[in-house]
């Protein structure tokens, strides 16, 4: 008797439960392609944080490229001083596949990371791609350069666009770094 009695109350229970899972539902209005567009820059801006102001994005690429450049020099002066046993032009075609070309990847990332005015994000993207692909283009003959010119010279596309852009302390030169 106990177990027919359980039985019933359990059916009482699912027929609620059918009952109310076959009530109709109200279908949601589809979202405008203004809205859809809003909610999708919206998820971009919390992946990927708010885009900064050119200037405020162009001071701090300029400080980022200041300190990667800094930190880059000082593994340079220290690669040297542990190989300074080797010829001048042999010490610095080393150090460009050991230490620069190393270093500039890595400046290139924290420059990348920076958020790129909407506006010009595209612009600083490609430009920055093609830092990229500069680098990997090098990466390929590592010690294939005697001087600082002939590195610098693959960063000359780039550099045009950092002096317009006002990236100026991102620019790759001879001088970068000496010993070349």
């Amino acid at each position: 008797m106990l177990v027919a009695a359980i039985g019933l109350v359990s059916c009482g229970g699912d027929s609620q439960e059918t009952a109310e899972s076959t009530s109709t539902v109200k279908p949601q209005p589809k979202p405008s392609p203004a809205e859809q567009e809003k909610e999708l820059e919206e998820a971009r801006l919390a992946e990927e944080g708010p885009r900064l102001p050119r200037a405020e994005f162009v001071k701090r690429a300029n400080a980022t490229c200041t300190q990667q450049r800094r930190e880059n020099l000082d593994s340079l002066a220290e690669y040297r001083r542990e190989h300074s046993e080797l010829p001048a032009r042999k010490l610095f075609a080393r150090s460009v596949g050991d230490v620069i070309l190393p270093g500039l990847l890595f400046w290139h990332d924290h420059v990348r990371i920076l958020s790129a005015p909407r506006a010009d994000n595209a612009h600083v993207e490609a430009k920055v791609t093609l830092w990229e692909e500069e680098l990997i283009a090098s990466n390929d003959r590592p010690y294939s350069f005697d001087t600082g010119a002939e590195l610098a010279a693959l960063f000359a596309p780039f550099n045009a666009f950092a002096r317009s852009y006002g990236l100026t302390d991102c620019v790759v030169t001879a001088g970068t770094f000496p010993g070349g």
